[in-house]
């Protein structure tokens, strides 16, 4: 079991500091993970999943990606809150995000003395997830239904660092098309895994809010992150 998570302080290249959840295992295995939240912020959900992954063995923490603009978020999914979160994820930039995630990681290497470091995003985390592959800040990426991929395609084309991208086929932030080129963006290209779920949709491993969760392809999907993250950072 996973011990409790706490608030901390990240330094910045530039100065300044923004808040983090850190979730660090009873038996630390020297690998860490930064995971990258919704539009909803690193709220009491977001955290279970930073403990569940803690529960691994890894030391886990989640940047607030959003400090630049507003305090600390943690918004339920409410109308409102969707609007707000819109509001969020169009003013982010994708280069500051990814100098958040490398802060993360910075701290990571000098707090916990780590050798290797993951990034797991969802929705809008896993847009800069992505962002964060193209920019090899890390030894691996796991993006789960990242949003804007047509607007972010010369992301996908530039990823170098060891990816698998989750998408489900009725994600209405992926529409087919979009989903067509990314896959033809992504043929041939071994360091890119690229899945789609037949019949899932948008948040479609997110049980913790959806009643209507698709448990198969979260089910699916989960194995294949485990295993990326075993292969790449190690057991």
């Amino acid at each position: 079991m996973s011990t409790l998570g706490q608030r901390v302080k990240v330094p910045t290249a530039g100065g300044d500091t923004f808040g983090a959840y850190v979730v660090r295992p009873e038996t630390p295995n020297g690998r860490a993970l930064v995971l990258l939240h919704t539009m909803f912020g690193i709220n009491d959900r977001f955290r279970g999943f930073c403990r569940e992954y803690a529960e691994h063995g890894y030391t886990v923490i989640a940047p607030h990606l959003f400090w630049r603009f507003t305090d600390s978020v943690e918004m339920e999914h409410t109308p409102e809150s969707y609007q707000k979160g819109h509001d969020y994820v169009e003013r982010l930039d994708m280069a500051q995000g990814v100098g958040d995630v490398a802060a993360s990681i910075c701290y990571l290497r000098e707090r916990d003395r780590v050798a290797k470091v993951g990034v797991i995003g969802y929705c809008m985390g896993g847009t800069v997830a992505i962002a964060a592959a193209a920019g090899a800040v890390a030894d691996v990426v796991v993006s789960y239904y990242p949003l804007k991929i047509k607007e972010r395609m010369d992301d996908y084309r530039s990823i170098t660092t060891p990816t698998v991208i989750h998408i489900g086929s009725q994600d209405p932030y992926a529409p087919p098309e979009a989903v067509s080129t990314l896959q033809d963006a992504c043929r041939g290209r071994p360091e890119v895994e690229l899945y789609v779920y037949p019949g899932a949709e948008h948040g479609f491993a997110n049980r913790r809010v959806r009643t209507d969760a698709n448990e198969a392809a979260a089910d699916l999907a989960g194995s294949r992150t485990l295993t990326s993250l075993r292969r790449t950072l190690g057991a």
